[in-house]
C-alpha cells in the first residue's frame, strides 16, 4: 500500500507540542490515533452535558437533585433513579 503523506508546521506558542512529538517512537501512529480518538468522541456527551440534560429533565418532570442523591416527585421509578446514582 502507498503511503499517504503529510507535512506539519508548529507555531512557537506550539513548541511544547512539537517536543512531546518529537520523542514519540513513531510519529505518524501516535498522530493517527490522537485523530482517531478525537473523530470517535465527536458525538458523545460529556458528563457536564449529561449532568445539564438530566437536571432539565428533572426540572421539567418536577423532580430535584440533591447532591448525589435523587428525590423525586414525579413518575421516576426507582431503577431510574438508581441509574442516574449510578451514572453520577
Amino acid at each position: 500500500m502507498e503511503k499517504l503523506k503529510v507535512s506539519l508546521s508548529f507555531r512557537r506558542q506550539y513548541k511544547h507540542i512539537y517536543d512531546h512529538l518529537i520523542l514519540q517512537p513513531n510519529r505518524s501512529d501516535y498522530v493517527c490515533r490522537l485523530i482517531d480518538t478525537d473523530m470517535n468522541k465527536k458525538g458523545q456527551l460529556s458528563e457536564e452535558e449529561i449532568r445539564r440534560v438530566v437536571m432539565e429533565v428533572l426540572q421539567k418532570e418536577g423532580g430535584d437533585m440533591i447532591g448525589l442523591g435523587i428525590e423525586t416527585r414525579s413518575n421516576l421509578s426507582h431503577d431510574d433513579v438508581d441509574l442516574i446514582n449510578q451514572l453520577f
